[in-house]
């Protein structure tokens, strides 16, 4: 009986485990929702600060040209993610870029924050930068990532007595 009953658990454990690991966002997926939101949000403010009477188009299209591949990445890992959610990866993805850049469009802006997303575009642009550039700057700007409620549980093995 008791046998049976530390199988039962074990079993019950393993099909919990293997449930969260379907659901739960590992810490690529959650700094690839921070990457994301960090570049929606630049997008989105440049085009705000457009209308404002500063464009830096031209630096935000550096940086995307300087590291398109890690904002690719980002995309890519977070699409995945999500269609392992349900199937619909794409479609979710554009509902989740939808909700940050809604958000985005709606906070306050002063052309000295367009002046600090301008600066922060063209130090990404540089030659030098890469993905400490680009994680230093996320981390900054979107301390928070989205998908961090959602990350998965460190589980720690202990020493059996």
């Amino acid at each position: 009986m008791r046998n049976t009953t530390i199988l039962a658990a074990a079993a019950a454990l393993l099909l919990s485990t293997t449930a969260q690991a379907a659901t739960c966002a590992d810490n690529t997926v959650v700094e690839a929702s921070r990457i994301q939101e960090f570049h929606t949000g630049m997008l989105v403010t440049q085009m705000r600060c457009r209308t404002a009477g500063l464009d830096f188009a031209p630096s935000l299209i550096a940086f995307e040209t300087a590291l398109g591949k890690q904002l690719v990445d980002a995309e890519h890992r977070l699409t995945t993610h999500l269609a392992a959610q349900d199937g619909a990866g794409a479609h979710d993805l554009d509902n989740f870029v939808t909700r940050l850049g809604n958000r985005y469009g709606q906070g306050p802006l002063t052309l000295t924050s367009c002046a600090a997303f301008r600066d922060v575009a063209d130090a990404l642009s540089q030659p030098e930068a890469g993905d400490a550039t680009l994680a230093f700057y996320a981390r900054a700007m979107v301390p928070t990532p989205p998908l961090a409620t959602q990350a998965c549980a460190v589980q720690i093995a202990r020493r059996a007595p």
